[in-house]
């Protein structure tokens, strides 16, 4: 899990694996493509927090699911 706050009111929570890979652009048209590793494969999985008035936490799941197989041991995780 990844958590994201905007705010101290609210907290999201997302995959490792959250978002699409990003490509580098460059600058020099005859350099090679920079392996940047990045593990990104669009999974949607999303929960968000918010601290409401009355200071108790109302949490929504955006989207409850992973499009991938579930990832085991601490070395397949971003730091």
């Amino acid at each position: 899990m990844v958590k994201k706050s905007c705010s101290q009111k609210k907290i999201f929570l997302t995959c490792d694996l959250y978002g699409e890979k990003r490509e580098c652009p460059s600058t020099n048209p005859d350099a090679r493509p920079r392996r940047t590793g990045s593990k990104k494969k669009n999974c949607g999985f999303q929960i968000v927090g918010e601290l409401r008035s009355d200071d108790r936490w109302e949490v929504r799941v955006v989207y409850g699911k992973h499009n991938h197989f579930p990832i085991y041991g601490k070395h397949n995780h971003s730091n």
